[in-house]
């Protein structure tokens, strides 16, 4: 077994979470966050799967493979990193005031 293998469980799996983000979101976007969290998931099925580990680490071309898969199924422009004030804020939207309010 080989990391061939485990890529092509990883996009395999993709597939599986672009189509279901579709169907629970319609035309919305994935954010990093999302992102994020479903290559998190993803990364140990696609292991079990492929027979395959790559031992300890980030593998960050393995979550761009991943992240680019989910992009291209989806028909969007792969979304941008999440900056450190993103990851500050939990990448949620912030309302301000209205300008005269508090």
């Amino acid at each position: 077994m080989n990391e061939r293998n485990l890529i092509d469980a990883l996009v395999g799996r993709a597939a599986a979470d672009a189509k279901r983000f579709r169907e629970q979101n319609g035309d919305a976007e994935p954010n990093e966050r999302w992102l994020d969290n479903s290559y998190t998931a993803a990364l140990p099925l696609a292991k079990d799967q492929s027979g395959y580990d790559p031992g300890l680490g980030p593998h960050p071309h393995l979550f761009e493979i991943y992240r680019g898969e989910v992009a291209r199924l989806l028909g969007i422009a792969v979304p941008r990193e999440a900056t450190e004030l993103d990851r500050a804020q939990g990448d949620e939207l912030v309302q301000e005031p209205t300008r005269g309010e508090g």
